[in-house]
C-alpha cells in the first residue's frame, strides 16, 4: 500500500508540476466542471511471480474491461483534476497454477468483477500553433474479488477461496494537432503500470492451506494515440494503446 501511495504522488506531481506557474491566473469563481463515462477493453501481457528467477516467473496475459463514470474540476485553464467510479472484469488468458497448497488449485477461464475507483489529473501546459501539449496521469484501484472453487482430495471435499485486486498507473505526454475542421487527433509516449495480487485460503476438513502470488506487466513504455471530437455539449474522444499494452478506449464527455 505504502508503494502504491508514493507512485501515486509522484504521478500528479509530474503531471501537474508545469502548470503551476499559469495556474495562478485562475480565479475561484471561474471553475468548470465536467461528466462523463469511459468503456475500456485492454490485454496487457504480465510475469507472474515477478521478483522470482527468470526459470520460476511465468508470462501471462491480463485481460481487463472496464466502464467508470467520472466527475471533474479544471482548476484553471490548465489543471484539471477528476475522481471516478466503476465496474471492472477481469481474467487470465493462460490457466495460473497454486501449487503450494494441500491440494494444487488451477484457475483458468475464471473472470473476476468488482468496483474500481480511481483519481486522474490533466495539465495542458504549453500551446503552439494548432499544437498543444499535454500530460495525463491516472491510477485505478480494481477493488479485491473472489472466486470459490470446490476442491477433492481422495473422499474428503473443501473449498479454495481466491481473491484479486489490481492497481493500474499510467502518466501519458500528447501532442494534440487541433488544426483540422472535424476533429482533433493526438499521440504520445505512455508510461503505464500495472500490478496484481492473488490471495487463496484453502480448506478441505482438517488442512488448511495459503497461497499468495503476484504479477506486474512486462514492459512499461508504450505509445496512445486518438481523436475527439466535440458534438453540442458532448466530447466523443476515441483512443488506442500499443507495444506495452493491446487496447481501445470510448470516452464521452459533457461540460456542464
Amino acid at each position: 500500500m505504502k508503494t502504491r501511495i508514493i507512485i501515486l504522488a509522484i504521478f500528479f506531481f509530474i503531471t501537474i508540476w508545469p502548470a503551476f506557474p499559469a495556474a495562478k491566473k485562475n480565479t475561484i469563481g471561474n471553475v468548470d466542471y465536467t461528466v462523463g463515462a469511459k468503456l475500456s477493453f485492454t490485454r496487457i501481457p504480465v510475469w507472474l511471480n515477478p521478483q522470482t528467477d527468470t526459470e520460476t516467473k511465468t508470462s501471462n496475459t491480463l485481460s481487463l474491461s472496464y466502464l467508470d463514470i467520472y466527475g471533474d474540476v479544471a482548476l484553471s485553464e490548465y489543471i484539471t483534476l477528476g475522481l471516478s467510479v466503476g465496474y471492472a472484469s477481469h481474467s487470465m488468458r493462460k490457466t495460473v497454477e497454486f501449487n503450494t497448497l494441500p491440494l494444487s488449485v488451477q484457475l483458468q477461464g475464471k473472470t473476476f468483477a468488482g468496483v474500481l475507483l480511481g483519481v486522474h489529473a490533466r495539465s495542458n501546459f504549453f500551446s503552439w500553433d494548432n499544437f498543444t501539449f499535454q500530460s495525463n496521469a491516472q491510477v485505478l484501484t480494481f477493488m479485491e474479488s473472489t472466486q470459490n472453487l470446490p476442491v477433492t482430495l481422495d473422499l474428503a471435499k473443501g473449498n479454495a477461496e481466491i481473491k484479486h485486486s489490481i492497481t493500474e498507473s499510467s502518466i501519458d505526454l500528447l501532442v494534440q494537432y487541433e488544426g483540422l475542421s472535424s476533429c482533433n487527433i493526438y499521440a504520445g509516449p505512455q508510461l503505464a503500470w500495472v500490478s496484481g495480487d492473488y490471495k487463496v485460503n484453502e480448506t478441505i476438513e482438517t488442512l488448511q492451506g495459503s497461497q499468495e502470488l503476484s504479477y506486474k506487466q512486462k514492459k512499461l513504455f508504450g505509445i496512445i494515440a486518438g481523436a475527439h471530437m466535440e458534438v453540442g455539449n458532448f466530447d466523443i474522444k476515441a483512443e488506442l494503446s500499443l507495444f506495452s499494452r493491446t487496447g481501445v478506449g470510448v470516452r464521452v464527455y459533457y461540460m456542464l
